[in-house]
């Protein structure tokens, strides 16, 4: 299974090319102006632009190169689907120029996605939290294979996406400090109830 967050982020970069580009304009053509006649809150706002700007760039730039580190990475599971009141139990690969992993912990949500207004809200119903020793990779090795468990409760809902608007989906998410972009993995995990006769 290979980590659903590791996508190109195209669209983020569009969209910090535009940001910039108008925290460009403003700053050249608007705060000489503001400083001479303006109110000084028109500096202020432009400024908050350009720190608009320059935060979308490097949140692209980091997700970037967080997913060319670690492309190769992967879940691979015991058994799918994961039965509630059972666990999840499988490998973690994490492929890629590897360096010290230090705070490395996997969290399993059961997240609810609900519409609320106009807006599709989640809320976590459920979350199982495993910390994992600190890695520290031979020189040159390029993949880690740490073995998972987390138990999962009988009273949690299965995954659901029958409608959009309501639906059940349960995450994955792995994270460790690491030299670079730090290691952050999502993995969507099939969750269902059991059922009779199964």
């Amino acid at each position: 299974m290979k980590p659903c967050n590791l996508g190109k982020d195209v669209g983020l970069y569009w969209v910090a090319v535009f940001w910039g580009g108008l925290a460009f304009l403003f700053t050249v053509f608007g705060i000489p102006g503001l400083l001479k006649e303006g109110p000084l809150w028109g500096v202020v706002l432009i400024v908050g632009f350009d720190l608009l700007a320059v935060t979308t760039l490097v949140t692209a730039i980091t997700r970037s190169l967080r997913a060319r580190r670690f492309a190769g990475s992967r879940l691979v599971l015991d058994q799918t689907p994961v039965w509630l009141g059972g666990g999840l139990n499988g490998v973690l690969v994490i492929s890629g120029f590897l360096g010290r992993l230090t705070d490395l912990r996997a969290t399993l949500e059961c997240i609810s996605w609900q519409l609320h207004g106009n807006s599709l809200m989640p809320s976590i119903l459920w979350a199982g939290r495993h910390r994992l020793p600190t890695q520290d990779p031979d020189f040159g090795q390029t993949e880690l294979r740490l073995p998972l468990h987390l138990a999962i409760p009988e009273e949690c809902p299965e995954r659901s996406d029958i409608r959009p608007y309501d639906r059940v989906e349960w995450m994955l998410t792995v994270r460790a400090s690491t030299p670079g972009p730090d290691l952050e993995l999502c993995f969507e995990i099939p969750v269902f109830r059991r059922r009779k006769g199964a």
